[in-house]
């Protein structure tokens, strides 16, 4: 079964990434499928005060934790890391398995039931970018079926959130237990994989030179700074302020315009980044202090940006 996955790969690739407008078609479709992109989508309609934005918020953070720590423990490389015929139109040094553009695009098809735009225009985008990640040659059609399967699989949960089967998961506890249980999972994988990697890569001919780059910590922290303290949010303590628009006429006035939104998402982002500039300033300074390497001081930067914005759409 794999075999014929892996044939198919190579024949779709090749046939279809021989045609140059077919593949500039691919890499622009990759790039407006990545995940920052969904996060802006989600944070746009939140912003707006539009519920449904929250449901997709939660949605793209919890698959990218999910999809982080399956790339972890799975550790699979991409088709033209061990494929000699295959070219890599669009390189990455993170694994393949599941892919997770395929998994994120699945949050489409969720937009369109919500917003009743009907199923044909999400399943249609899920299947586009899943074939352009194939052409570009960055993801086998075993990843994207796995992450396909992931995503339709949440999605469904998501949709039928208010049914019996899938009550559990609306527990605050059960779902901070299941956040803690999966980021420490991924801490400790991305610990052990990055030290048995060098092995591992031996076999893959055209591997990244730095493999222990895959272990990105930040593929793992960001999703979980804007989950967590999203969640944390949501809590209805008293003593948590709302960070709504201050009742003067002028502002209350734009409070629902596009480009107010937009402005008011912009002005987030810059002071979290500004922070987050900050954070990584103070702590690499107390870097013969902290017997960390620096990757880890750029990675509890990111945190702390995301648990910034996290925390304030959450209060919206």
């Amino acid at each position: 079964m794999f075999q014929l996955l892996n044939d198919w790969t190579l024949g779709i690739h090749q046939i279809l990434g021989s045609f140059p407008i077919i593949v500039q078609i691919s890499k622009i479709l990759s790039w407006l499928g990545i995940g920052y992109l969904y996060y802006l989508l989600s944070a746009y309609l939140i912003l707006k005060k539009d519920p449904r934005g929250k449901l997709l918020w939660y949605y793209w953070t919890s698959a990218a934790i999910l999809n982080a720590i399956l790339k972890y423990t799975f550790a699979q490389p991409r088709p033209y890391w061990i494929e000699p015929q295959i070219q890599a139109f669009e390189k990455s040094i993170s694994f393949g398995m599941p892919s997770g553009h395929a998994q994120s695009a699945c949050g489409i098809l969720l937009m369109c039931l919500m917003y009743r735009l009907g199923w044909f225009w999400g399943v249609t985008w899920m299947l586009m970018i899943s074939l352009a990640r194939v052409i570009l040659g960055v993801h086998s059609l075993a990843q994207v079926l796995v992450g396909l399967g992931l995503g339709v699989g949440m999605v469904l949960m998501f949709q039928f959130k208010d049914s019996n089967r899938f009550s559990l998961f609306k527990n605050k506890w059960f779902q901070w237990t299941l956040l803690i249980v999966a980021f420490i999972y991924g801490v400790l994988a991305i610990h052990l994989g990055a030290q048995t990697i060098d092995q591992l890569s031996q076999t893959w001919v055209n591997a990244p030179l730095h493999m222990k780059d895959s272990f990105k910590i930040s593929s793992l922290f960001v999703p979980f700074g804007f989950l967590s303290s999203f969640l944390l949010a949501q809590s209805h303590n008293r003593f948590l302020a709302r960070f709504d628009i201050p009742k003067v006429s002028t502002l209350s006035k734009w409070e629902n315009h596009w480009w107010f939104v937009c402005f008011e998402l912009l002005t987030l982002f810059i002071c979290a980044w500004l922070f987050r500039l900050s954070f990584i300033f103070v702590f690499s300074k107390m870097a013969q202090f902290i017997p960390l390497e620096s990757v880890f001081f750029k990675g509890f930067g990111d945190l702390s940006f995301c648990l910034i914005i996290g925390f304030y759409l959450g209060r919206k």
